[in-house]
């Protein structure tokens, strides 16, 4: 189906959605950080970047304007739990500014993923 480059420095939630992901057909490139994730954006052409926002060293934020630079027409799913601690209003417009698709809130459910996922890839929007 579609090529996706999952980037969580947890390792069981990247595990978790690489799984989820490949259990729904796509084929998941891992990155457990973001400086593995640049790299990766630079090899590979993916479809979908899911990614986390809180890692060490380069978080979510800088690989998301990677890969819209690398890459325009990718869609971007944003997994965190940084609603919690940061004001819906504040990273609604992060968000936005940066062009993300999605965001999902941590703790999440695997449908929730893969309905995110099939409506991007189908020409949906946020």
């Amino acid at each position: 189906m579609a090529r996706i480059l999952v980037v969580d420095d947890d390792i069981t939630s990247l595990e978790l959605a690489a799984l989820v992901c490949e259990q729904d057909g796509h084929d998941v490139i891992r990155a457990e950080d973001g400086r593995v994730a640049m790299r990766d954006l630079r090899i590979h052409e993916v479809d979908l970047v899911l990614t986390d926002i809180m890692m060490p060293d380069i978080d979510g934020f800088s690989v998301v304007q990677l890969a819209r630079q690398l890459q325009p027409g990718i869609k971007v799913i944003v997994v965190s739990a940084i609603g919690d601690r940061v004001p819906q209003d504040m990273t609604t417009m992060a968000f936005d500014k940066l062009g993300v698709d999605r965001v999902i809130t941590k703790p999440y459910r695997p449908h929730m993923l893969i309905k995110a996922i099939r409506e991007l890839l189908s020409g949906g929007s946020a």
